[in-house]
């Protein structure tokens, strides 16, 4: 008939503990593990935060160029208080003087009530008969109201600026017509003049 053998008697005859008693132990390999895996998270967390203050200062501050840039930049930049929605652009170059003489007709949009235009005009360009017509419907644009223009100054950048008697109205539409005239460029700028070779060897 087998015996059953007990806890002890078992222990005692392969000389090995039993799980139980080992468990009851403390286990230095998981603590050490546990100590390890912090220390590591902590570091984790240093290292981003250091590349986040990194990346602040280096983003957060404007270098040189961008310097440069935004200085450039804010000589040539229009308002945005009137967008162009149409032109209508004239020309009439007399190749026996080598002038040009021309009209534009445009049409604008104001987003936000100013007394000025601000466009972009050459330096070389001569501007005279300035018009600014208030439309108060786009379907009937010859039902236009006049708008005296006060003052008309250069400014840097190759723009003008058009003061007016009254305020532009927000979201409403206005008619802008510039008569100008110049000399026909010599060099790859506005409007210039140019010559080739045809094959028959002319110069036109």
């Amino acid at each position: 008939m087998a015996t059953q053998e007990t806890g002890s008697d078992f222990k005692e005859r392969i000389n090995v503990p039993l799980l139980h008693e080992t468990s009851s132990r403390p286990n230095r390999t998981l603590c050490c593990f546990t100590l390890s895996r912090k220390a590591a998270i902590v570091g984790i967390v240093v290292a981003l935060l250091l590349i986040l203050v990194v990346l602040l200062a280096v983003f957060a501050r404007p270098s040189s160029v961008d310097k440069i840039s935004n200085h450039h930049y804010s000589f040539i930049r229009l308002p945005r208080h009137i967008s162009p929605i149409e032109y209508h652009v004239y020309l009439h170059p007399n190749l026996t003087t080598f002038k040009f003489s021309g009209k534009v007709d445009v049409l604008l949009y104001c987003t936000e009530a100013a007394d000025n235009i601000t466009l972009h005009i050459g330096n070389k360009l001569n501007y005279f008969n300035i018009q600014v017509a208030y439309i108060p419907d786009l379907n009937d644009t010859q039902s236009k109201q006049a708008l005296e223009v006060k003052k008309i100054s250069r400014l840097s950048g190759e723009m003008i600026w058009i003061a007016l008697d009254r305020k532009l109205q927000s979201r409403k539409y206005y008619f802008l017509v510039i008569e100008f005239d110049s000399e026909l460029s010599r060099g790859l700028s506005g409007f210039y003049l140019s010559k080739y070779t045809a094959t028959t060897g002319e110069m036109r």
